[in-house]
């Protein structure tokens, strides 16, 4: 409520004051001696805390545990992690020569002054030299590099370093007020220290990396010690998954604080205009995407996360309405999958950043309240599809091992030898891998019966899975090729009256099939009316896999559920010969032993025979 106050505030000089005082409530200064600095937000000093809190937390359990069942350190432990902080360290401090050396040679960035920028982009100089003074932060370096992929990155040790760049695509897509925004933005990740903080969270999460490597690979311990160490280093290697997840947590809340640190000196409706755009850039330019990729994590922008929104509002500029575009917000913020899927991200995703910018305003562009109250969202039927979803996907991934672990008790509990029955758990296996095929297919690629829509209308689903495919139709044109200039692929864009999507075209005849499509249909086809059926996923991003595209001199039969249904019956004339193997390996072992144990019987019968006819001679000779 106090950015919303502060930007409502901004427009008289005397106001500015009181918006100042009453933003600056949520942060902290900390005076040493004469040296004076700015502490991150509350809210991000907790976040930054906890994170590496719990991290260094992780780390002291195993130094614990290490020391309980081992005893010794051991000089190779310490020694690895002593060169993990020691090389962390020097590469933080040298870090922004190399990476300024790495974008000249690379990417051919190219230095300029905050007076040259005034001249391309007057309102990015003066937010640079308004936000440096505010915060008493040095004047970073200002990089240009000529690529019309919109983006902006900033980098260095701490903000006495600093470098912030931007591409050409930013003055190409964006306003200058919006420009000012994005580096208002990369100015909050300087001024809140991200460096620094992130460089410490990674230092301590390979940390936990050496622990579990080093523990798995010793081999002068003893069998007992080995052992020992065996379950130390699981418990680090679980310590290293959680602690991937903590820094992808403590990365979004830092990309959260700078946008909050961009709406304190610019309208946030600005910087939610800017991500749209950037997004819509990086879908629509058919350059190389090298440099958007290589900076996923540092940059103001994920490809990944961008796509989606790019195509959105490509089909909101087509239809005129900006409907979909909220729609499409509110699958970020509303559904389950969405969460899921920002688990493992970097960046927040974008309905969930404008949602935040959103709320620091008065005056929202992009009003996702009244949206969703229009929608009237069916919060249970949202929860209760995604359950069961995502039970059976976790039923399908276990199968094998359930099939094959029953079998295996089956084998214990008849008292049949491991040696004879390991078939038999190698059938259970892999009938498990036919039942999980089988769900996977009934529940990604069911047979039903096409359902005429249009690609607004899709995307906007609120209900849409990544895992439960609806099965559509669209008509409409083939408008190119999904990643543009590339011949090898044989995916496509197609787009009605209402917007476009990306479609995924798998061939009947597997990558050979695709390979000639690319190079000798693909190309051919683009501009024509075409109706598509198939699938319609959501996650991250919105996709139709093809079940078939027909039209003008076009028929295209999509090959995804026909491999798959070949698959499953190779697996189950798989299965099908190693269960008669296993049943003919018992039975001839079965047999065998039933003849050895007859053997043994008559031998034992003979034995008697001759020993009772000895016992009679001996007997007879006594007579006598």
């Amino acid at each position: 409520m106090n950015y919303i106050i502060a930007n409502k505030l901004r427009n008289s000089a005397s106001r500015k004051t009181i918006a100042l005082l009453i933003y600056r409530e949520n942060y902290t200064r900390l005076s040493i001696l004469t040296f004076s600095f700015r502490i991150m937000p509350r809210s991000l000093l907790l976040a930054s805390t906890v994170s590496l809190g719990l991290l260094s937390g992780f780390i002291f359990i195993l130094v614990v545990i290490f020391s309980i069942f081992v005893g010794d350190m051991g000089g190779w432990l310490i020694g690895a992690i002593t060169t993990t902080i020691v090389i962390n360290f020097l590469l933080w401090l040298v870090s922004p020569w190399c990476s300024d050396w790495m974008y000249r040679f690379f990417y051919k960035n190219q230095w300029t002054t905050l007076e040259e920028l005034a001249v391309e982009s007057p309102k990015t100089a003066e937010i640079i030299r308004k936000i440096c003074e505010a915060e008493k932060i040095k004047l970073p370096k200002i990089g240009i590099i000529p690529d019309d992929n919109p983006n902006a990155f900033t980098y260095g040790s701490g903000p006495w370093n600093a470098r912030i760049i931007i591409t050409h695509g930013i003055i190409r897509f964006l306003s200058d007020e919006e420009r000012s925004s994005v580096v208002a933005h990369e100015l909050g990740h300087i001024a809140n220290r991200d460096f620094i903080i992130m460089t410490i969270a990674s230092t301590l999460l390979q940390i936990l990396y050496e622990i579990y490597y080093y523990t798995n690979k010793q081999k002068r311990w003893n069998s007992d010690s080995r052992s020992k160490l065996a379950v130390v280093g699981l418990i680090a290697l679980i310590f290293y998954w959680l602690g991937s997840y903590i820094l992808f947590y403590l990365s979004r809340v830092r990309e959260y604080a700078a946008d909050a640190f961009s709406a304190k000196y610019t309208d946030a409706n600005l910087l939610a205009d800017a991500l749209i755009k950037i997004a819509m850039g990086i879908l629509s330019t058919p350059g190389d995407a090298r440099l958007v990729k290589s900076t996923r994590y540092i940059g103001v922008a994920w490809d990944a996360v961008s796509k989606q929104l790019g195509l959105v509002y490509k089909n909101c500029e087509k239809s005129g309405s900006f409907e979909l575009l909220g729609r499409s917000l509110l699958f970020d913020l509303k559904s389950p999958w969405a969460f899921l899927a920002e688990l493992s991200s970097t960046h927040p995703l974008s309905g969930k950043r404008i949602g935040a910018l959103m709320k620091q305003t008065l005056a929202p562009k992009y009003d996702l309240a009244s949206i969703e109250t229009r929608l009237q969202i069916d919060t249970n039927r949202l929860y209760r599809w995604f359950a069961r979803d995502l039970t059976l996907v976790i039923i399908a991934r276990l199968a094998p091992w359930i099939l094959g672990l029953i079998t295996f008790i089956a084998l214990l509990a008849l008292h049949i030898p491991i040696e004879w029955g390991f078939l038999f758990v190698v059938t259970g296996f892999l009938v498990g891998i036919v039942v999980s095929m089988l769900i996977k297919l009934w529940m990604m690629y069911p047979a039903n019966q096409d359902e005429p829509t249009t690609i607004l209308e899709a995307m906007g689903d609120i209900y849409a899975s990544p895992v439960r495919g609806r099965k559509i139709s669209l008509e409409g044109q083939l408008a190119g090729r999904w990643i543009p200039g590339y011949i090898f692929s044989e995916d496509m864009l197609m787009q009605d009256k209402t917007g476009l999507i990306y479609v995924d075209y798998e061939s009947r005849f597997g990558w050979i099939g695709n390979l000639f499509y690319s190079l000798k249909k693909a190309a051919e086809n683009i501009g024509k009316d075409v109706r598509t059926s198939g699938w319609f996923f959501r996650d991250m991003s919105s996709r139709i896999v093809a079940d078939r595209i027909t039209g003008e001199g076009i028929d295209l039969k999509g090959g995804v559920r026909l491999w798959m249904l070949i698959g499953i019956m190779f697996m189950t004339v798989v299965s099908g010969v190693v269960g008669v193997m296993a049943s003919g390996v018992y039975t001839e072992s079965k047999n065998r032993i039933t003849m050895e144990t007859m053997m043994i019987s008559d031998n034992n019968v003979q034995n008697i025979n001759d020993s009772a006819l000895k016992n009679t001679d001996d007997s007879n000779s006594t007579i006598e």
